[in-house]
């Protein structure tokens, strides 16, 4: 339920683009499963692009993360 408070307060905010690249990196990390970064370019939020925290994510072919998170902040 949370979730969609966030989604609905990041559409009201003006800021869905950046909220979904934030979920993103928590979600995935650096490594993000192809078919999700295509489905996301297609609606203009390029992942691989780096944004102004210097996230970018690598599309991978598997559907399902093999290691652990390991992005970080720093």
């Amino acid at each position: 339920m949370r979730l969609m408070l966030d989604i609905r307060q990041a559409i009201v905010e003006d800021r869905y683009p950046a909220f979904i690249r934030e979920f993103m990196r928590i979600r995935f990390g650096k490594t993000v499963p192809m078919w999700i970064v295509d489905a996301l370019k297609s609606v203009n939020v390029d992942l691989t692009v780096p944004d102004s925290s210097g996230y970018s994510a690598e599309p991978v072919a598997d559907d399902f993360q093999k290691a652990p998170n390991t992005w970080t902040d720093e």
